[in-house]
């Protein structure tokens, strides 16, 4: 979520980040999170995050770095 929020947007840039042991993974976990509302996917391949939900993330973001 931190890497969409701040410019990473797509599966290949989230593979290349190493933080995922398949490909399958990233694609379970990208759908998970656009059913719940925390993610769009405007075009295929393509993620942010709706604007509506950005200072919410923000503010769960804060207070899981403390």
């Amino acid at each position: 979520m931190r890497r969409i929020l701040t410019g990473t947007q797509t599966t290949a840039e989230l593979l290349e980040l190493d933080q995922f042991a398949s490909t399958g993974q990233l694609y379970h976990h990208l759908r998970q999170l656009v059913s719940a509302g925390w993610l769009v996917s405007p075009r295929r391949g393509h993620y942010e995050v709706p604007a509506p939900q950005i200072v919410p993330l923000l503010v769960l973001t804060m207070i899981a770095a403390s």
